[in-house]
């Protein structure tokens, strides 16, 4: 089965991180995502679901680490697909 999922924008409101770790948090991002739904597959929730114009995550503490704050952001995703 072939997985595409698309996050066109993420907004991360009170969050500020150091100048250009922007793709460091992205790659966190993906990374993290990839393993989950490799390690744990799709829920119910997702499957069928089609295009979603806007998924509301629950609130992150803030952290300047972009690899950390990108696994937990990830971890958040996929935990809101899941509902």
């Amino acid at each position: 089965m072939n997985v595409r999922l698309d996050i066109e924008r993420l907004v991360l409101d009170g969050i500020e991180l150091p100048p250009g770790s922007d793709h460091r948090l992205q790659a966190a991002v993906e990374s993290e995502l990839t393993r989950l739904l490799a390690q744990r597959g799709l829920g119910s929730g997702i499957r069928g679901m089609g295009s979603v114009h806007r998924l509301a995550a629950p609130p992150l503490q803030g952290t300047r680490n972009p690899a950390s704050l990108g696994t937990r952001i990830a971890s958040s995703i996929y935990g809101s697909l899941e509902r």
